[in-house]
């Protein structure tokens, strides 16, 4: 066998390698270096196989490696990740709660309260949600907790002592926990007490209600307010309020009763009197003081003041003058954090460089700044502790002395002043000095923590911290680096006795690898095989040449992107080495963990966001849901994320908060609509605020249906942002459009009677429910009298009523020409949303052709800019320029197209904002200039025109400009997406960015690989050794023929490339910067001089954070796969699979679940629907629902003739059931409350032939059943239903077997379901819709008994989802008689009179007109005329007030039918007194509604 690898490591003449160093352990040592830089993929190349059986070893350990090492990375990376998840939780809610009162406008005072407050919950609990802790335990442990944290405060109160401790415990477990902020109020004088407070922490004072005396303070272990226990009338007779943050726990008298229900009645007695008598003796106690200090003044002059200061502690004379948020101490932490990056470098750089640079200039400065931070931290910047804010100077003081007072002493002294006084300016001063100001490394500590603040204030000013943040880990990493290359380098540098040296020839004279002071200086050391490969001269180099090379070896080695041009040599330097290649693995898992989560999104909402968003894009492509659908949804999800960072309810974080801080915000949001409602004025302001806390967020997605006409009301809304429109039932007549501020459906609050208009949302819309149950709840609490609100909101009713009446009957005489009012109305101007758009061509429309053909060429027109001006300029020589030239027409044709792009784009394209076009010129013009105009005009500029100053040679170069286009790919890329998405191609989030990344990864690639280039072309042409000239395949002298580039002694310069062989110059380029990004680094191309070995370090830098960025696209997409897409589904079965092991279920059981989960998969291919669908508004969910099951709806006879509004609502309901062949979907018995309606397949019914098996109400409804299965048969096909029993009874027990005969789709629905759509229709609607499903099946009745279903009051609760309504016309139900059809030869109005006695829907003709500008006394002139005009015509007069409001003066509006028309109508009438009308399944068409029923004078549900 030939030599192998230890014999080669110690052989090596470059090598100064000994095995017998370090007392035998060198060999070792490096070993496990060669291991680990093989197996981290390092690869030095230093040690490297020998022979067959170390090439066969080393390959099975790399690959080892290439799988430990991911685990090892990853691990540390979701190590690194979770360390300070906690915190960045708390972060996120902070940010999210500030977010939305800077949104809101709400002042700094109130900001600060919020987030003071959050910090003292993170001092005290450290984000822990104690409640929710507490919620998951169960009863015992609960209780068992609750004695262990609370128990002696119970038992230190005297009334409770006599309580055994059962009853204790059942006391604690009531207990719930409250936090009171710094002066807030916790009760009041004369207010009626209904609760009773133990203090955890903090102080609380006792005074009178003009806080002139003071009762008493209370602190840890005291309670109050235990008088409420005793009465429900208890009135309090002082105040109290809290002095400091005071954790509290609140005992209600409603659960103290609950408690005392369990005593006997001799034991309640005495705690009731144990209670009195404590009462007694404060309230003695109370009254004592106040006689002592209102009569008696020596008592007076003893005790001094005794009112109330809330502010002595934090706000005194003597105070801090610099909050911790405030401009100067951000500007004051910049310098602080600048002074640590400065000792951060210098100090270890002038350890181990020595240099000779006057560092003192900035040293010196710096003394002061220290000084000063110590002069004002001690007391001019006030701190926040616990969440309060501490000012007073001598707490300040106290609280400095007693934290970093020391630590900051020893780092502001300034010790490298006695150098100057004691030691000479020589080598050894000068590193002396770099020793004496080691303790100023000290303050890196502090600068972390002032970087956290900074962070901070520039997420209040809503400034992105991810970027900063990643730049601050990229600058962190550089500094690790750099301590590293100074540490590498000292290592070399006192190898040897430097004054050996000394006075040796430095001269130009080489002896075997460098001078005589250089071989002295460096032998047997790193920076000698740097000599000997030419990376440093044989002086040895200066001070920059050695920084830069070990700075070369430092941050390639941290982020295990290696090339191994620089590596260890002795056994020393092959230890430090190996130490900090194991803090690189560390640290490239930092890098790895950091990036990754920014681009898949992990530690943001956003990533969940995205995933939904994902899921019911690929649910509608799924469906082929129709693609103005598919807009609205997209559209609504964009408007939803960019605004509310994609959470429907933003406010959800003011339920943590006290309830002083949440009144103070709901102020500011929420109780202006309250109070500014008319009917709420006589409510007192507790009642305003109780009502305020209920109202419920909601946002609505244009052209959703907010309230609609005919539904039963059972709640109002307040518009808070968005307009809607108010339109009549039959959709003709537009009464008002709401803005911000107005209030509508306030009827449904007060009776219990249909809407008489549908509101429509025109915009994205964020509004406020305020639901039935709610205000009755609140003012039954209350209890206050509803009689005096119901007379102010009938009088607003009636008034609005005469408007909407007037308007309807104004628009309907306006239709008469001829007339004046006719001549007011302009018909032929007709106000349209399609109004903007007709002035724009359909050409240039947002979704049209022609703007996706448009969009996706500008696309590739940029990527084409973006690949080809950097290679034009780094690889077109000088000789092949003239041919390139011609080729610059097509480049100027581009210019051309994308000047006209910056046209279309500020005067000819619309565009899609918040759901809405913005057609309007003027908005399109506004909207480009605050967008892409700037960017777009810049890379506009036609700088090639300077050519004429400077030479066509330079064309290149002034086409850069144009390369700011390529800030616009982001966007281009999103176009494309979308416009796929449009043509049907579906590619999910996490594949797009997939792409994304891979593409951005190859076009950085490509500038890195042609700035590479430019070094060697440009800037250094004169340089005889480049990395190009050292590139030689084939082993030839550097500069030589064969190599890239070749050196021409003449000329002084090398060429471009040899052999004009551009190509093979750029795939060289290429190779090398990929395989130094993607972290491979061969080493056959290396950095040569100093620049080259930079920019490799800065391309080592781009190559982690890329590599990083697709880790995380593959995590993302990998991801989504797991926790969304097959994969999750699979996970899920696998899931399933093992339970159904575990209980061992039957073998057709566990088929049948199965093939219920995989059919609905199929369908949906979502795991979570609900969940999903959640962030879309109801009415657009509704929509979406029918959009999929319309088929389904439409197959079942009793669902299609229903009105659409309630279609939708069921498709809402509807859940999907898949049964194979001979499955049972339920047998008799069985309890269930949901009825089955059949999409697809056959189901049997089996009688139960024991009655037994029946309950009562099974066996009364027997005979039911049976004449149900006589009349339509036992089989049920789609369109039947089934389980319908659980409607009529209140047991649900199932009346039959139901057997599925072939694979089967049922659609079931809950009674709760139907229930609560029901509370929407009227009492007639909804006992139709009852007797529909359970006299009939199909088209078939079954059954003629009485109704057996009674309609009641169904009110909604309030934790039932609301369903509110969505956009369609509401159809009228027809009767169940056959009317013939008139002759072809009868008259029109006839036809119209079949129709709606068919009910046939007549399609409403709309018609929005705009009113011309008269003035009120002219209008009512016109319509006082007009309306005596037409006297004879119509029974009704209308006049317009000087307001211009209509009063109706008679309620006649019809006109006289014509002679063939009545007679038509007494054939008919005499026809059903003959009784000639079947019923049969023509008897009702698709259209629900009540014929009976005339529509209802429109009521106005708004505010003007």
């Amino acid at each position: 066998m030939g030599m192998n690898w230890r014999e080669k490591d110690t052989s090596d003449p470059s090598l100064a390698i000994s095995h017998s160093d370090l007392g035998g352990a060198s060999g070792y040592l490096r070993s496990v270096y060669w291991a680990i830089v093989g197996m981290s993929t390092v690869g030095y190349g230093d040690i490297i196989p020998t022979n067959e059986l170390e090439t066969t070893a080393s390959t099975f350990i790399i690959l080892f490696g290439g799988l430990v090492l991911p685990a090892v990375v990853g691990g540390l990376a979701a190590y690194m990740g979770n360390l300070n998840k906690t915190a960045q939780s708390q972060k996120r809610k902070v940010a999210k709660a500030m977010s939305y009162m800077q949104k809101h406008r709400m002042d700094k005072v109130l900001v600060d309260k919020v987030i003071r407050y959050y910090d003292y919950i993170w001092s005290r609990q450290g984000g822990v949600e104690e409640q929710a802790i507490m919620d998951e335990l169960p009863g015992p442990l609960r209780q068992r907790v609750a004695m262990f944290v609370n128990g002696k405060d119970i038992e230190a109160i005297p009334f409770f002592t006599p309580c055994d401790e059962a009853v204790k415990e059942h006391i604690l477990s009531m207990l719930v926990p409250k936090v009171f902020l710094p002066n807030d109020v916790i009760i009041c004088n004369g207010d009626i007490g209904k609760e009773m407070y133990l203090i955890e922490n903090g102080r609380v004072v006792v005074c009178s209600s003009d806080l002139n005396i003071t009762y008493c303070v209370l602190t840890k272990g005291d309670y109050f307010g235990e008088g409420c226990l005793l009465s429900a009338r208890s009135v309090r007779l002082g105040n109290v309020h809290a002095l400091t943050y005071c954790d509290c726990f609140v005992l209600s008298r409603d659960d103290f009763i609950s408690v005392m229900s369990s005593f006997v009645a001799h034991r309640r007695i005495a705690l009731t009197k144990s209670v009195a008598d404590t009462v007694s003796k404060k309230a003695a106690v109370v009254l004592k003081i106040e006689t002592n200090f209102k009569k008696c003044p020596k008592a007076l002059r003893t005790m001094g003041d005794s009112r109330i200061c809330f502010h002595t502690t934090n706000e005194s004379m003597s105070r801090a003058r610099f909050h911790p948020d405030s401009t100067f101490r951000l500007i004051w932490s910049i310098v602080i954090i600048m002074t640590s990056v400065y000792n951060a470098w210098a100090v270890p750089f002038r350890i181990a460089f020595e240099a000779s640079f006057p560092f003192q200039i900035i040293d010196w400065p710096l003394i002061p700044a220290s000084l000063s931070t110590y002069i004002l931290t001690v007391s001019e910047f006030s701190y926040v502790y616990h969440g309060e804010l501490v000012a007073d100077k001598e707490h300040v003081m106290r609280h400095y002395i007693h934290g970093r007072f020391l630590l900051d002493m020893i780092t502001a002294c300034p010790y490298d002043l006695l150098c100057y006084y004691f030691l000479e300016n020589d080598s050894q001063g000068l590193f002396a000095l770099a020793l004496l100001r080691i303790p100023k490394l000290l303050r890196i500590g502090r600068a972390f923590e002032t970087f956290s603040s900074i962070s901070r204030s520039l997420e209040e000013n809503h400034v992105r911290v991810a970027p900063i943040h990643l730049v601050g880990l990229l600058l962190g990493v550089c500094f690790v680096a750099h301590w590293a290359a100074c540490g590498f380098f000292a290592f070399a540098r006192w190898k040897h006795d430097q004054s050996l040296c000394y006075g040796l020839d430095e001269g130009e004279s080489v002896e075997e690898w460098g001078n005589e002071y250089a071989q002295c200086m460096w032998i047997n050391t790193w920076i000698e095989k740097q000599i000997i490969n030419g990376k440093v001269p044989f002086d040895g180099g200066d001070v920059i040449q050695h920084y830069i090379r070990a700075f070369h070896w430092a941050l390639p080695t941290l982020v295990v992107v290696v090339i191994g041009d620089v590596v260890p040599i002795t056994s020393s330097e092959t230890l430090y080495a190996f130490i900090w290649m194991v803090v690189g693995v560390t640290i490239n898992a930092t890098i790895i963990g950091s990036i990754a989560n920014i681009v898949a999104n992990l530690e943001t909402d956003s990533a969940e966001y995205m995933k939904r968003v994902d899921a019911i894009k690929h649910f509608m492509h799924l469906h082929h849901v129709e693609l103005k659908l598919q807009d609205r949804v997209d559209q609504f999800t964009k408007y939803l994320w960019s605004t509310h960072g994609g959470v429907t309810n933003e406010g959800a974080f003011i339920g943590e908060l006290p309830s002083t801080l949440q009144m103070t915000i709901l102020h500011h949001t929420q109780l202006s609509h309250i109070k500014n409602c008319p009917f709420f004025d006589i409510c007192s302001i507790e009642i305003i605020k109780r009502l305020a806390m209920c109202l419920q967020p909601l946002v609505f997605s244009t052209e959703d249906v907010l309230i609609q006409y005919g539904d039963m009301g059972q709640e109002m809304f307040f518009l808070e942002k968005g307009t809607v429109e108010v339109v009549s039932g039959d959709g003709k007549t537009v009464f008002a459009t709401l803005n911000r501020g107005s209030f509508f459906g306030e009827t449904g609050l007060f009776f219990k009677t249909k809407r008489s208009t549908t509101i429509r949302a025109i915009t994205f819309c964020e509004v406020f429910r305020l639901d039935k149950w709610d205000l009755d709840n609140e003012l039954r609490q209350c209890d206050f009298d509803l009689s005096c609100m119901l007379n102010i909101f009938t009088d607003i009713k009636n008034s609005n009523t005469r408007r909407n009446e007037a308007l309807a009957l104004n628009l309907s005489l306006s239709k008469k020409s001829g007339t004046k009012l006719n001549k007011i109305v302009d018909f032929k101007d007709i106000v349209t949303t399609d109004t903007s758009q007709k002035k724009v061509c359909e050409l240039f429309m947002p979704n049209s052709d022609f703007r996706a053909v448009w969009d996706i060429l500008g696309l590739l027109l940029t990527v084409y800019f973006a690949v080809s001006i950097p290679y034009r300029i780094a690889f077109i020589t000088d000789e092949a320029k003239e041919d390139s030239y011609p080729w610059l027409s097509v480049d100027f044709i581009i210019d051309i197209f994308f000047l006209a792009d910056v046209y279309f784009r500020y005067k000819m394209f619309p565009i899609i904002q918040n759901g809405s076009l913005i057609a309007d010129g003027d908005s399109i013009q506004r909207h480009y200039r605050g967008s892409w105009m700037f960017c777009d005009m810049l890379s506009c500029i036609p700088l090639e025109i300077m050519v004429l100053f400077y030479g066509k040679e330079y064309i290149f170069v002034f086409r850069l400009i144009h390369l700011f286009r390529i800030f616009r790919l982001a966007s281009y890329f999103k176009k494309a997406e979308h416009y796929l998405n449009l043509w049907n191609i579906r590619i999910s989030a996490a594949s797009n960015l997939l792409v994304t990344t891979f593409f951005y990864y190859i076009l950085i690639n490509h500038w890195c690989a042609c700035g590479w280039f430019i070094l060697h072309r440009y800037v250094e042409r004169d340089v005889e050794l480049t990395w190009a000239t050292s590139d030689c395949p084939g082993g030839q002298t550097a500069g030589t023929s064969g190599c890239l580039s070749v050196w021409n002694e003449t000329l002084g310069q090398h060429n471009v490339c040899d052999d004009e062989n551009i190509t093979r110059c750029y795939i060289r380029s290429f190779y090398f910067v990929i395989t130094t990004i993607s972290t491979v680094g061969y080493g056959d191309i290396s950095p040569v001089t100093e620049l080259e070995t930079l920019y490799e370090d800065v391309v080592v830098l781009i190559g982690a954070c890329i590599f990083a960025g697709i880790i995380g696209a593959f995590t993302a997409y990998l991801s989504h796969s797991d926790t969304s897409g097959h994969n999750a589904f699979e996970l899920k079965m696998q899931k399933l699979q093992e339970y159904m092991k575990y209980r061992n279920l039957p073998t057709t059981l566990q088929n049948e679940i199965l093939l219920h989960h995989q059919n609905k998969w199929q369908k949906t291919q979502i795991l979570d629907g609900r969940a999903v669908m959640s962030i879309l508004p109801v009415p657009l969910q509704m929509d979406l629902s029918f959009a999929v099951l319309e088929s389904v709806i439409m197959s079942v006879p009793i669902l299609s003739r229903r009105s659409r509004i309630v279609q939708k609502r069921l498709a809402h309901a509807l859940s999907l059931q898949v049964c194979s062949i001979d499955a049972i979907v339920y047998t008799v018995g069985d309890i269930g409350f949901d009825v089955y309606f059949i999409g697809s397949g056959l189901v049997k019914a089996h009688l139960p032939k024991d009655l037994s098996l029946l309950d009562a109400e099974g066996k009364a409804a027997a005979d039911r059943v049976r004449t149900k299965a006589d009349a339509i048969g036992t089989v049920y096909r789609p369109g039947n239903h089934f389980g319908e029993s659980c409607l009529v009874g209140t047991s649900g027990v199932r009346q039959e077997t139901i057997v599925a005969k072939t694979i089967t789709e049922l659609y079931l629905i809950s009674k709760d379901d139907i229930d609560c759509i029901c509370s929407y229709m009227s009492a007639a609607d909804k006992k139709q819709l009852y007797n529909d499903l359970i006299k009939r099946n199909g088209s078939t009745w079954h059954s003629f008994e009485e109704d057996t279903y009674e309609s009641g009051p169904i009110m909604r609760s309030p934790n039932r989802r609301s369903l509110v309504s969505s956009s369609s016309p509401t159809r009228v139900k027809s009767k169940t008689m056959r009317i013939p059809k008139p002759s072809s030869g009868e008259s029109k109005g006839v036809d119209i009179l079949w129709k709606k006695a068919h009910n046939a829907y007549i399609p409403p003709k709309k018609e929005k007109v705009r009113l011309r500008s008269f003035s009120a006394q002219a209008s009512k002139e016109a319509m006082e005329k007009m309306a005596e005009q037409n006297y004879h015509h119509r029974p009704s007069v209308a006049s317009i007030s000087e307001e211009g409001d209509a009063d109706i003066n008679a309620n006649d509006s019809s006109t006289p039918r014509t002679k063939q028309t009545g007679e038509y109508i007494n054939q008919l009438l005499s026809a059903i007194q003959q009784g000639r009308f079947q019923v049969g399944e023509d008897d009702q068409d698709s259209e629900g509604g009540d014929e009976d029923e005339e529509p209802s004078t429109p009521e106005l549900q708004f505010s003007w």
